[in-house]
């Protein structure tokens, strides 16, 4: 099997984020993550976010090369006490900007 298209790869984020924002209905995003410990799920799900915001912009603005200094997907350590409530439509957004190749707000909250 080849590589997937531009297309085929944000046809999978888009999917892939619908699904992880439908299994947040009530979740308690408190609890430690096992692959990163360190981390809540409130805290990987913000990392999340911003990764597609991350990328989106680079994408949007034609970066010739990867420009970690843009990156706010390990900048997490602050979140904490949001509800699923609260960070789903962050998430939503998220999914959109990688659909336009753009993110109007890369604001945390």
């Amino acid at each position: 099997m080849g590589s997937l298209s531009y297309q085929e790869r944000l046809a999978v984020v888009v999917s892939e984020t619908s699904l992880l924002v439908a299994g947040l209905d009530g979740a308690d995003l408190s609890v430690p993550v096992p692959a990163t410990p360190k981390w809540t799920l409130n805290q990987l799900l913000r990392h999340v976010g911003h990764a597609h915001r991350w990328v989106a912009q680079m994408v949007g603005e034609r970066f010739p090369e990867i420009d970690r200094s843009l990156s706010k997907a390990h900048s997490v350590d602050s979140y904490a006490g949001e509800t699923a409530a609260e960070l789903s439509p962050w998430l939503v957004e998220a999914r959109h900007c990688s659909r336009r190749r753009c993110c109007p707000s890369t604001a945390a909250r």
